[in-house]
């Protein structure tokens, strides 16, 4: 064989060897992407899960029914993801059939979303009217004009009187639920059943409550609009529960203010129907708000801080009639929502001012003086 030959055979050698380990560095770099791509798909996937078992612990009505099906990982790490899903598929598969029963009846139902946002566009609307025309007829009934200093105790009266107004809507909304309560309670013997346990006297009104929560709960959320429209219990009073408590009210802060007889008659009508609209909406929310799993209240409760509170952006938000240029709080507008010992994600209206002034002692606040019951009586 000539060395031409033997030449011609090494290249052709070398060539092969080139080509075979060209073609298994090919193969490598496709099986690593392939790899890389499922690990990056897991990687996604489980991020996914991570979001949708967030969003279901957050969602207050726990309606929403979260099925994950089980998912075969190539990577190194899918054994631990595995117990995740195998975990919650259990959880969930033991909640699956109370939680079918429940969604029909919440269905209708508001939610804490649906609240927040009822009780903002009260605010915004029903309260403003209000507040904007009870400060215009104290105006003209005192004479005084927005530069004046009393101007600024007129917009607080006003607003005393539609936070009472608030606050009393939601007391007056769970008297009639305790009266639901005591009701079927009464007729289905429960208390006869309590007597016999071993438990005290605040014990038992709390396991009595807790029986009939559980008893007739859903039922009444189902049915919430229809208990607003159900007669009176009472023969003396005729119609509408919710009507019935609206006029209770109504007739209650009507008697506060004091230039009522001096109005004329298109000025006591459109009084009448503000004062309608903002009851009449607040007590439908604050029965919500009270039918809840977890029920809601307002907070806080009191019109002026018991102690000096200094604004916090973080905390509060300025509503009309603040100072600019004080930190203080004055008193509060609007309240922020606590479901049951938790505040949601609200913050409380405030009206900052020189507080100091209106203090007797550090950190009292004394009651209103003359100067501060001009027409709107406060209490």
């Amino acid at each position: 064989m000539t060395k031409a030959k033997k030449s011609k055979q090494k290249s052709g050698l070398f060539l092969k060897k080139i080509v075979g380990k060209s073609l298994v560095c090919v193969l490598f770099f496709f099986f690593l992407r392939f790899f890389a791509d499922q690990i990056c798909k897991n990687i996604r996937k489980y991020e996914q899960i991570k979001t949708e078992l967030e969003n279901l612990q957050q969602d207050g009505r726990t309606q929403k029914v979260l099925y994950i099906s089980s998912i075969t990982l190539t990577s190194i790490n899918s054994y631990p993801l595995q117990i995740i899903i195998t975990r919650v598929n259990a959880q969930l598969r033991d909640e699956m059939l109370t939680r079918h029963l429940a969604s029909n009846i919440r269905s209708q139902f508001p939610n804490v979303k649906d609240i927040v946002s009822s009780l903002e566009d009260l605010r915004t609307n029903a309260y403003t009217n209000l507040n904007s025309f009870l400060i215009q007829l104290s105006q003209t009934h005192t004479n005084t004009t927005k530069k004046d200093e009393k101007f600024r105790i007129l917009q607080r009266n006003s607003c005393q009187l539609l936070w009472d107004m608030l606050i009393n809507c939601l007391s007056a909304m769970r008297q009639y639920e305790l009266e639901i309560y005591e009701n079927v309670g009464r007729a289905l013997c429960i208390d006869d059943g309590i007597k016999q346990s071993e438990q005290t006297g605040k014990e038992k009104e709390e396991k009595k409550k807790e029986v009939l929560k559980f008893t007739i709960g859903y039922y009444l959320q189902q049915n919430y609009q229809i208990f607003l429209q159900t007669n009176s219990s009472f023969e003396s009073n005729t119609g509408p529960k919710l009507d019935l408590i609206v006029n209770q009210l109504k007739a209650k802060y009507m008697q506060k203010i004091t230039f009522v007889d001096k109005l004329q008659q298109d000025q006591k009508g459109e009084l009448n129907k503000l004062m309608d609209d903002y009851l009449t909406y607040a007590c439908e929310i604050s029965w919500t708000m009270l039918l809840h799993d977890t029920p809601m209240s307002f907070s806080p409760t009191e019109f002026e801080p018991k102690e000096m509170i200094t604004f916090d952006d973080q905390k509060h938000r300025r509503s009309s009639g603040s100072d600019g240029h004080s930190q203080q709080i004055w008193y509060y507008a609007w309240p922020t929502v606590k479901r049951g010992n938790t505040l949601l994600n609200m913050l409380p209206y405030v009206v900052t001012g020189p507080v100091q002034q209106s203090y007797q002692k550090k950190g009292m606040i004394p009651k209103c003086s003359e100067l501060m019951v001009l027409y709107v009586q406060v209490f």
